[in-house]
């Protein structure tokens, strides 16, 4: 008899249990609640004390590692811990040889944000070659439609259109809303690391009690991270955000720029106040500097603001010597004489850099891939073979080099200190291909001048970084090079 009340007292204590650690797997607004399974799975969605009808992802994030998608493939998942702070909520489970940490936090405004820090503690060097924040995909009212700054959608509501998935590209966000339902969802995305794109689909799920099917909307966002891992590697990822609004599609729009607002991204505040006044104007790559002094005036008279001058250097986007100015254009005085005018008709006058890399003839680029031949550190980008990369008929140079950023800003304050210059416009900004030169840097089997400590592996980065992470750093560098000069 005691066992028995033994048992049903540790019964008891089961389900308590349970049911605290289900209460615990929870985020609530005053609008809606967000619901969670043990590997970080949004697995249901309340609004209003209503549930909006949703088919959970397999995985709240997935990895390509050595070409096989986790979510498609369904590898062994093992979940780890549960921490939940207030409106946060970080859920750690194992998948293989890598540890993923999913955090959630839910801003007072419904706006669900997720971040991602993935870890590797196996002994193989497998290659991750992109990741991949999933959402569950969400129904609602027969008249819901999507809508995309990228994409026409043409406002046909997704009920009335044959099923399909698009890759939008470089658009971050998507949101599908119901006028009848007076409620939308909306998706963003925010990373500084690697580039990405959202996904868009429309597809048929089937849930009780009916099982009949439905149209459902599901979006993902892709991030283009690339890189060969190893024991102690560890990465921190992009910022997913899931809005939920109820109201008009302009209510549910705005929740975009307050997921923003989350993250503090703002303008620059040293930004001048008439930036965008007036016109831009680009002569022909051809025109000389003195030509373009004398349409000054005509231009202005245009409601011209701005000259962007094409590239100056010789070679012209295939640069030969970043400080010299080709001579078809003109010369030093020419210039000088030009940005003169300019001022003195209150225009600003913008010069074109050229971070993407020298001709392979030039005397930079000789010098830098004789250190690539020699094994020293260099500049050039190496593909996974080891071999230097050409673009553009020039060498592909590591934009996140601290070498090449601290050049492209002693181009920048030179032309803006010896000519007077207001700024850049930045060519190929978004920043190179991967440079693979150093992707194995940390692994025990480099000699010991190549490795890293433990506690420096996570500095290490990624041969994806030379992208966005790079070009962000240039485009930062040479502004704070001209501002330096200029004081704006």
């Amino acid at each position: 008899m005691q066992r028995c009340k033994s048992l049903m007292l540790v019964g008891v204590v089961m389900i308590l249990v349970t049911s605290l650690r289900a209460q615990g797997l929870e985020l609530k607004s005053k609008i809606a609640s967000f619901r969670f399974d043990s590997l970080g799975n949004i697995v249901a969605l309340m609004v209003r004390g209503k549930s909006v009808s949703l088919q959970p992802s397999p995985l709240p994030f997935s990895l390509r590692v050595d070409g096989k998608w986790w979510h498609e493939e369904l590898p062994k998942v093992t979940p780890v811990k549960v921490q939940k702070q207030r409106n946060r909520l970080d859920i750690t489970a194992k998948v293989g040889d890598f540890t993923v940490t999913t955090r959630y936090q839910l801003h007072k405004s419904c706006i669900l944000q997720k971040s991602v820090t993935v870890s590797y503690e196996g002994e193989g060097k497998p290659k991750v070659d992109g990741a991949l924040f999933l959402l569950p995909a969400v129904t609602l009212n027969g008249d819901a439609i999507l809508l995309s700054p990228f994409f026409d959608f043409l406002r046909v509501p997704v009920s009335q259109r044959p099923r399909f998935s698009i890759d939008m590209g470089t658009g971050a966000w998507c949101a599908f809303h119901s006028p009848s339902q007076k409620l939308g969802i909306a998706a963003t995305f925010y990373a500084e690391t690697e580039h990405y794109s959202i996904n868009a689909e429309v597809i048929d799920i089937s849930l009780p009690p009916s099982r009949v099917p439905r149209p459902a909307s599901r979006f993902s966002h892709w991030l283009g991270v690339q890189d060969r891992v190893y024991k102690g590697w560890t990465a921190k990822l992009g910022t997913q955000f899931l809005m939920v609004a109820e109201g008009d599609e302009r209510t549910l729009l705005t929740k975009i720029w307050d997921a923003y607002d989350a993250l503090g991204l703002r303008p620059l505040p040293d930004t001048p106040k008439d930036m965008f006044d007036g016109a831009f104007y680009e002569p022909a790559v051809q025109h000389t500097y003195r030509n373009i002094a004398r349409l000054l005036p005509h231009l202005k008279r245009l409601g011209v603001k701005t000259i962007w001058l094409p590239p100056y250097t010789p070679g012209v986007y295939a640069p030969l010597d970043y400080f010299a100015i080709r001579s078809e254009v003109g010369t030093a005085e020419d210039l000088k004489l030009l940005v003169t005018e300019a001022h003195r008709l209150g225009m600003r006058v913008l010069l074109d850099l050229i971070p993407h890399g020298p001709r392979p003839e030039s005397e930079l680029g000789k010098e830098q891939r004789a250190k690539f031949d020699a094994g020293q550190d260099s500049w050039i980008c190496a593909d996974e073979q080891g071999r230097p990369i050409h673009w553009w008929g020039c060498y592909a140079f590591d934009y996140a080099h601290p070498g090449w950023i601290g050049y492209m800003a002693e181009v920048a304050e030179y032309f803006a200190r010896e000519f007077g210059i207001d700024g850049w416009r930045v060519d190929v900004a978004h920043g190179g291909p991967p440079n693979w030169r150093w992707a194995s840097v940390g692994a025990a089997d480099k000699p010991p001048e190549m490795r890293l400590e433990k506690d420096k592996i996570s500095q290490r980065l990624r041969p994806s970084q030379s992208g966005l992470w790079g070009a962000l750093q240039i485009l930062r560098e040479a502004r704070n090079a001209v501002k330096k000069v200029r004081g704006e």
